[in-house]
């Protein structure tokens, strides 16, 4: 509340300076040279950094709220109460923050999860309290150190929080990291530090891969591959390399278009040559009627899937489980880029070191 108080008062001042602005003898501004509109441009910066501020510090105090009702609810519980009666405790608590929030069930819930997760951690709440990050700062580091043993997850945190840390991050501070740059830095340290974590991880993510389909507005839809990173680069690498081939001077789409029709192609066309088109009808359908999708693949060399991963050479030797780095990507398992680098003919290792 004493960080709350200080930011409203803040932008209480902004306000009325703002409002003094308007209220000011335009005769003596004229005669000051002062800029009215720049001199309101800049309170709105101003005012927008307290606002930043402000949200951040309202997130820290309804995690804290939320986190502690969970808790409250959970301590009435009688002890010798059965898993069916504590299931009901626990939809009842998510139902109770749903309502107040006007979330679904199931974002409550994962809310709850986050704050119980984040008031864990007192140097992290502590910097969402002060202002200095994001709630969405705080939820990467409560993602990232949920796979962690306590000690992990305590080291990561003081690696980033602690200022009297040894060996302590170095760079901009977490909440001057634009949110998916800082959840790279994390994660790039966690799976360094701890890369048996990494191998664990990957091979029980595996078993969850699947392909996702989503409902989208204007006669659109969504279709999600969640795959390995490997694969998932290979196919974006060669997808795009077939795309770029694709373009020319009679071509109109742009790469970004052609793309997701050329995915489309090679997922549902029986063959790549033009006999799936009647070619001297200028890609209209056999039928009759334009395709503004279709894609000659025909007119395309064939074309390997390339990735680019930098392997540590004490893992490449299977001497050390260090984590490699994939392009584009990030951090991978050790395994992983050591069947790269065997698979040869497919994939392209880009050095080592």
């Amino acid at each position: 509340m004493e960080g709350l108080r200080a930011s409203v008062a803040s932008l209480d001042a902004l306000f009325l300076r703002d409002a003094g602005l308007d209220g000011a003898d335009p005769e003596a501004m004229v005669r000051e040279a002062v800029d009215v509109l720049e001199r309101k441009s800049e309170l709105r910066l101003q005012r927008l950094a307290f606002w930043k501020q402000l949200a951040a510090q309202a997130a820290a105090g309804m995690a804290a709220d939320a986190a502690e009702f969970a808790e409250f609810q959970e301590a009435m519980t009688p002890p010798d109460a059965t898993d069916s009666e504590r299931a009901f405790v626990e939809m009842s608590t998510t139902a109770e923050v749903a309502g107040v929030l006007t979330l679904s069930p199931g974002a409550a819930a994962a809310f709850i999860s986050q704050s119980r997760k984040v008031c864990a951690m007192p140097l992290v709440a502590g910097a969402l309290a002060a202002g200095s990050m994001s709630w969405r700062h705080a939820v990467i580091v409560a993602d990232e150190t949920d796979c962690l043993a306590p000690e992990g997850a305590e080291a990561l945190v003081a690696h980033f929080f602690d200022p009297d840390a040894p060996n302590r991050a170095r760079g901009l501070a977490p909440g001057d990291l634009v949110a998916h740059l800082f959840r790279r830095k994390v994660r790039t340290w966690r799976e360094r530090t701890y890369p048996a974590s990494l191998a664990i991880r990957h091979a029980r993510c595996v078993a969850d891969r699947r392909m996702e389909y989503r409902p989208d507005a204007d006669g659109m839809a969504t279709i999600t591959l969640i795959l390995p990173a490997d694969t998932a680069c290979a196919i974006w690498n060669k997808t795009t390399a077939i795309a770029r081939g694709l373009q020319g001077p009679g071509e109109t789409r742009t790469l970004t278009q052609l793309r997701p029709d050329t995915a489309a192609r090679l997922l549902l066309g029986t063959h790549t040559g033009a006999a799936a088109t009647d070619r001297s009808n200028d890609g209209q359908k056999p039928g009759g009627g334009s395709d503004p999708y279709f894609v000659d693949l025909s007119t395309v060399p064939a074309l390997k899937a390339d990735v680019l991963v930098t392997v540590p050479l004490f893992a490449l030797l299977g001497i050390t489980d260090e984590p490699a780095d994939l392009d584009g990507y990030g951090p991978i398992p050790a395994a992983m880029a050591r069947k790269l680098v065997a698979d040869g003919p497919a994939v392209r290792p880009a050095g080592h070191h």
